[in-house]
């Protein structure tokens, strides 16, 4: 049975705070009865598995040192935010994540020259379309990057 993200966040900070090792003790870092934190890390569909709320998801991010918890939660299980279509961030290989930058960087000079070419008249004619559309997958690509970048070094606690 693989375990979820909850439970390895947990885990991994638990190589840290001896006190993270079970559930037994980690409810009372994370301030989540223990009923509720083992059913939150339940992966068994056949037993009392719960989608944390976003308070719980929050103090769970911050006592394991996990923002990318956050990211997760609300990429995936947050209606709101499954409406806007993200992935959850790259967050802890600095090698993915720095070719995911460069690839995205790549294309911004070029982008940046047909906005200036599409919106000159401030308008966006049928055939410009297509061009623009393509303008803003290269800025959601360095938008995902930059903010992958930005979870890692809060993870790596850089900033």
């Amino acid at each position: 049975m693989s375990e979820n993200i909850y439970k390895k966040a947990r885990l991994n900070a638990a190589k840290n705070d001896s006190m993270l090792k079970s559930v037994e003790h980690a409810y009372q870092s994370v301030s989540i009865p223990r009923a509720r934190l083992l059913a939150i890390e339940q992966t068994d569909p056949q037993k009392n598995m719960i989608t944390p709320n976003p308070d719980d998801v929050v103090s769970m991010a911050k006592a394991y040192n996990a923002p990318e918890l956050c990211n997760y939660y609300c990429t995936t299980q947050c209606p709101v935010g499954q409406m806007q279509g993200d992935e959850p961030l790259l967050y802890d290989d600095l090698g993915k994540i720095s070719a995911s930058l460069m690839s995205a960087l790549h294309f911004l000079d070029a982008a940046n020259d047909e906005i200036h070419r599409i919106l000159a008249d401030s308008k966006i004619t049928q055939d410009e379309k297509n061009r623009f559309a393509k303008i803003v997958d290269v800025l959601d690509n360095i938008t995902y990057s930059a903010s992958s970048l930005k979870l890692w070094a809060e993870k790596n606690k850089l900033i």
